[in-house]
């Protein structure tokens, strides 16, 4: 049941509406260096940080979108996932020297011709032995947060996603 309330919390989000739950998600989760960049000189990085889910330290770059993806869409923002894992600019903790993984998160799916369109970038990427790519849709942020629902108190909207949860 919290699975779809999840799921309804994040269909109602705007973009921007996303960022501090992303931040809190991005803290519990333990990564470290947690810079919010969006705007004007992000380089295709909305979020910066530093994690090791996997056992190693890698730097982190986000890109977060809100709604569903489709073709269209996919083609648009394929340009800042290409500065996401070409350009090093984005803040003093930014850390060149660690593996970067890029991260295209998005509060719906991706649907169309896009999930074909990601899946050829991603394969595109490890043919060249580029960074890890991958994407954070609805489902993998609804496997995310229902593990740490608490993270739905962050944000202007006090407790929406608990009070959605106590309804």
């Amino acid at each position: 049941m919290i699975e779809d309330v999840i799921g309804n919390y994040l269909e109602t989000l705007e973009e921007r509406e996303f960022d501090a739950p992303f931040i809190a998600l991005l803290r519990a989760m333990n990564f470290r260096q947690i810079h919010f960049l969006h705007g004007t000189f992000e380089f295709g990085k909305d979020f910066i940080a530093q994690g090791d889910p996997d056992g190693s330290t890698a730097q982190f770059a986000f890109q977060t979108k809100a709604g569903n993806i489709d073709l269209g869409d996919w083609n648009k923002i394929r340009g800042q996932i290409d500065l996401m894992r070409t350009d090093v600019l984005a803040h003093p903790s930014f850390d060149a020297a660690l593996p970067r993984r890029a991260v295209l998160v998005i509060t719906g799916r991706l649907i169309g011709g896009a999930p074909l369109a990601a899946q050829q970038y991603s394969i595109h990427l490890q043919t060249l032995g580029e960074l890890d790519f991958s994407i954070w849709d609805r489902e993998k942020l609804i496997s995310l947060m229902s593990s740490i629902p608490e993270i739905g108190l962050a944000g202007k909207y006090e407790g929406e996603l608990l009070k959605l949860i106590g309804m």
